[in-house]
């Protein structure tokens, strides 16, 4: 799954809702920053995400949702 984010405030929540989600950068999912130091900002997840959190990841702004599926 790929997620698109268009502001720093969106990356920083997404990262804190994974986190709680008891998901760690480099084994879950990574995230790709360009080079300049504007968005957007891509998180690629490798695994599937309980229901509960995407639909909590669903309902942040500034995101984009690529391939979304759930366990």
């Amino acid at each position: 799954m790929q997620i698109i984010c268009t502001t720093t405030e969106a990356a920083g929540e997404l990262m804190l809702l994974l986190t709680d989600a008891y998901m760690r950068p480099g084994k879950e999912f990574h995230i790709s920053v360009p080079h300049a130091p504007d968005p957007p900002i891509r998180f690629t997840l490798h695994v599937n995400l309980p229901a509960h959190v995407l639909h909590q990841m669903q309902s942040l702004p500034d995101i984009r949702i690529a391939d979304a599926c759930c366990v």
